[in-house]
């Protein structure tokens, strides 16, 4: 994972040029068949300590003693993803500006946007929230390197072991930070010590038989498994920036709208720009159109046959779904008034996943999925041996 000189996130096997990295990466990739290059800077540190320990297992012990609604269950996960990472974060500023017209916010790097009415619920300006970061983080940051190098290192050597490096039937169809989407061949030759429920060990991401698996972008994928106790067909969806339940279901339904007038109507007012209060907060239909941006079908959750069609570009999504709008009333600018109204989210690719080679497995229908750009220059040089 690197980004472009535009700050985009961008997944290549191209080489690696004037990029930093931690020593147990650069052995592990000698290890991988990698050769270095060039060193033009170094920086050494003369004693090393695991300083996390204690309070890794503290967080663990807290998590593994509670059930996943339990607040200390998300409490502790969060110690446990979080704290590590910000010793990598920049210092951020934050500020408000007032303006009358949103025109004069041109060039002005915003998040978050409040409108400001009178009595009459005519608009008096807006109240925008600022952030500016600084250059470079503020603290050791080496402490995130570290922990990351260390982690990728971790999943490279369990696709060592997994023969996923050097046979490319043995690859993971899909991989994230800390799990892969694996044929279960592959999962039961890893050593015992590599799987379990305790710290650090890999586990069964669903507590079945998966059959089918489409991935659209990280963390945005569908997964249909057959249940291990019922034998029913279910389907998991995770779409990262798209609000969607995270519950297992039925992955034979279509989920029609049981509104889909309503929410025809509401979409339609929505992209008029017209005021939307009084929605049902509650809410959400998904919105599938053709390549002629008709609306073809709605519905109260993204259906599983959606996403290859997605992935084929045969239809696009947008997400209209009940949210809280925030108005300041002129003459009481201390409080905030709420009312209730209708956001939009669209399901994107990103450029990486665009740019990258479509591989569908000989023999099998069941998996799609895509490859980051330089796969076509590898592919090439495998086939000329």
């Amino acid at each position: 994972m690197e980004r472009t000189a535009d700050g985009e996130v961008t997944q290549t096997l191209h080489d690696k040029k004037e990029t930093w990295w931690t020593g147990p990466e650069l052995w592990e990739a000698r290890k991988l068949g990698y050769t270095i290059t060039r060193i033009h800077e170094l920086f050494v540190w003369t004693e090393a300590e695991s300083i996390f320990d204690d309070f890794v297992q503290a967080a663990y012990k807290t998590k593994a003693g509670v059930g996943s609604t339990h607040p200390l269950y998300g409490i502790s996960k969060s110690k446990m993803n979080s704290l590590t990472g910000k010793f990598g974060q920049k210092f951020t500023d934050e500020g408000l500006i007032f303006v009358r017209d949103q025109s004069e916010l041109n060039g002005v790097d915003f998040y978050n946007l409040t409108e400001v009415v009178d009595k009459d619920g005519r608009v008096l300006g807006f109240i925008a929230s600022t952030k500016i970061e600084t250059e470079t983080a503020c603290y050791p940051v080496q402490l995130t390197c570290f922990i990351l190098g260390h982690s990728r290192c971790y999943m490279s050597r369990v696709l060592r072991n997994m023969n996923a490096t050097t046979d490319p039937t043995k690859s993971p169809f899909y991989s994230d930070t800390d799990s892969w989407i694996v044929k279960i061949a592959e999962m039961n030759a890893l050593p015992k010590k590599r799987v379990g429920k305790a710290l650090g060990q890999l586990k069964s991401e669903v507590d079945g038989k998966i059959i089918y698996f489409c991935a659209l972008a990280p963390k945005t994928y569908v997964i249909i498994f057959v249940d291990e106790k019922t034998f029913e067909v279910k389907c998991r969806v995770r779409c990262k920036g798209i609000p969607h339940p995270g519950d297992d279901y039925d992955a034979f339904d279509h989920f029609d709208s049981s509104m889909k007038k309503d929410a025809i109507v509401h979409h339609s007012l929505h992209a008029s720009g017209s005021d939307m209060t009084g929605a049902n907060i509650k809410e959400r239909n998904y919105f599938f159109f053709d390549k002629d941006e008709k609306i073809t079908e709605v519905t109260s959750r993204i259906p599983s046959y959606m996403f290859p069609r997605i992935l084929d570009g045969e239809v696009s999504m947008q997400l209209l779904f009940g949210a809280m709008e925030r108005k300041f009333d002129y003459s009481h600018l201390d409080s905030i008034a709420i009312a209730p109204t209708y956001k939009a989210r669209t399901m994107y690719k990103t450029p990486w996943w665009k740019s990258g080679k479509r591989i569908y497995p000989p023999n099998s229908g069941r998996f799609d999925f895509a490859l980051a750009p330089g796969h076509q220059l590898l592919e090439a040089e495998q086939t000329e041996e």
